[in-house]
């Protein structure tokens, strides 16, 4: 009877010390007298179905949507262009494949940008023009203060993989196929005229009768950036909150739908140079026929003019708020009991 019973409590020792080790983390296991007392201290694993892993452990299946806000602008390498920034906003619909720790993800998406780019001051000049008393001078019209104004709709696939680092703390990454659908520009500027006689001094300006004037806005609409197709390195950190847990039955399904929120930061960044293919429309359009009359200019975006030059990149920096509702769930068995002997763990609930 004596071995019988050292040999009992020897039994649950090597118990606690099996559980302490294959338990997930936050699950504690003591011996009191001859009692084996365990705590879980994560979410609810332990009842008349069996001990079950935590949400980071099984294999789980998402479909999701997300919303996302980014500061945005082009990446240009021409001497003309001075970035100024823009905005980004977008959405789409994706897959998230989870298994423990590791996550996959892909899907479809739409994104609007505005960008903003300044252009750098340009001067026209128009030797031995003559006035209205046929006297020649050379006539210099100046363009400031001008910002190109661009405005697309892209779609894009992305392929993102990662991992749960610390607790509910996520990083991914991958990549960003991107295409654009639809777009338009918009022109601004100031244009001053002036002219330089032989016979006088320095330039003459803002005189109508000789059709100088001094910063009269130009503004004016365009067609579309024709981008070319991109590819984004992509980088995702952020938090997830589990709003609704399954429960489990003996064969790690579930009868309830597991919901997560996400709240992360992000930052895309152009592999591609999506520059437009070269075209002959002229930066600025004067007629040579009215060249004092501004109405008549025309302005062309200065990636889509023959000035456009070198490459051109794409950068979005924001925040994504993602909803992930789990449609297919299998989490791994620590200890579980056959059907036909379901109750006797059903104190544990």
């Amino acid at each position: 009877m004596m071995r019988s019973s050292h040999y009992i409590l020897f039994c649950l020792h090597l118990m606690v010390a099996v559980l302490s080790a294959t338990l997930p983390m936050g699950a504690q296991t003591r011996m009191q007298g001859d009692k084996v007392h365990m705590q879980v201290r994560t979410e609810k694993k332990l009842n008349r179905f069996g001990l079950r892993s935590d949400p980071y452990d099984g294999v789980y299946h998402f479909g999701s949507f997300w919303l996302e806000g980014a500061y945005s602008q082009f990446m240009a390498s021409q001497s003309q262009a001075i970035n100024k920034g823009g905005y980004g906003v977008g959405g789409g619909l994706s897959y998230l494949y989870q298994n423990g720790r590791m996550l996959i993800s892909t899907g479809v998406g739409v994104r609007y940008q505005v960008a903003y780019t300044a252009v750098a001051n340009y001067t026209a000049t128009y030797p031995r023009v003559r006035d209205t008393q046929g006297t020649e001078y050379d006539l210099n019209i100046l363009f400031e203060d001008r910002t190109d104004l661009a405005r697309s709709l892209y779609i894009n696939v992305p392929l993102m993989a990662g991992a749960y680092f610390y607790r509910r703390w996520y990083v991914m990454a991958g990549f960003k196929f991107e295409a654009q659908l639809i777009g338009s520009t918009s022109m601004s500027a100031l244009a001053t005229s002036v002219a330089y006689y032989d016979r006088y001094i320095g330039p003459i300006g803002e005189m109508d009768n000789h059709g100088l004037r001094r910063q009269v806005p130009l503004a004016r609409e365009g067609d579309k950036l024709n981008l070319g197709l991109d590819v984004l390195a992509s980088l995702e950190l952020g938090h997830e909150w589990k709003m609704k847990k399954g429960t489990r039955y003996i064969r790690g399904d579930i009868d309830r739908r597991d919901y997560r929120v996400r709240l992360a930061l992000f930052a895309d960044v152009g592999i591609l140079s999506v520059m437009p293919s070269h075209t002959a429309n002229p930066l600025y359009g004067i007629p040579a026929d009215t060249r004092y009359d501004f109405d008549t200019f025309t302005m062309t975006h200065l990636f889509a003019s023959d000035q456009a030059s070198g490459a051109l990149r794409n950068i979005f920096a924001g925040v994504k708020l993602s909803f992930h509702f789990g449609y297919k769930t299998r989490q791994k068995c620590i200890m579980c009991s056959s059907r036909g002997r379901q109750q006797y763990l059903k104190n544990y609930n």
